[in-house]
């Protein structure tokens, strides 16, 4: 994980749901950093885009797909 990622995913409380807005001021990272880690983070199964549209959650472990650990 880079810095980035880790900031991102250390923003992300258990439970909650934060926009890239919230994420970014918390993270104290620009908008295209912010982007950039969530949609890694998403590739590898760590963070999930939330209902309504544009929230972010930490995914749990049985959020994983079928076939992954």
């Amino acid at each position: 994980m880079t810095p980035a990622e880790v900031r991102v995913f250390r923003t992300l409380a258990p439970g909650g749901q934060l926009t890239v807005e919230q994420i970014q001021r918390a993270a104290g990272l620009t908008r295209r950093t912010v982007r950039r880690a969530l949609d890694r983070l998403s590739r590898e199964h760590l963070v999930l885009a939330a209902y309504p549209r544009g929230r972010w959650r930490a995914a749990r472990a049985w959020d994983a797909p079928a076939g992954q650990p």
